[in-house]
């Protein structure tokens, strides 16, 4: 299980709820996002360290303005079960003309996506 928080999104929600409370001062949304969106935290994909140190830090804000818990036993946490899919390689892409061939280069004249429905994936097609 993951743990689910959108970190900079989650913050701004939190300031309309705890109006009363709390108003930002200059500067201050913007420390809180140049936090989560910083190089160090590695774009908090879900289940990493980072990810987790992002979600602490929003429950922590969460807490600190009084904001009541709705995640399970009385946190900010909800647990929510995530699938990952990573491509296991680069893979290859062949362009062929009748019985020439020309191979393309990975990152320069193809960027492929995965499927996780096939370990493999041939086209014959047409090319616009």
């Amino acid at each position: 299980m993951f743990r689910f928080v959108t970190a900079a999104s989650l913050i701004a929600l939190a300031a309309p709820l705890a109006a009363q409370s709390w108003q930002p001062e200059p500067g201050e949304m913007r420390a809180h996002v140049g936090f989560l969106a910083s190089d160090e935290m590695k774009g908090r994909e879900a289940g990493s360290p980072e990810y987790d140190i992002a979600a602490r830090y929003v429950a922590s804000r969460f807490d600190a303005l009084g904001l009541k818990p709705a995640g399970g036993n009385d946190s900010f946490i909800q647990p929510v079960p995530l699938v990952t899919f990573r491509v296991a390689d680069k893979g290859s892409v062949e362009l062929i003309k009748g019985k020439a061939a020309s191979k393309l280069e990975f990152g320069v004249d193809y960027l492929p996506s995965g499927n996780p429905a096939a370990a493999e994936i041939t086209k014959d097609a047409p090319l616009v």
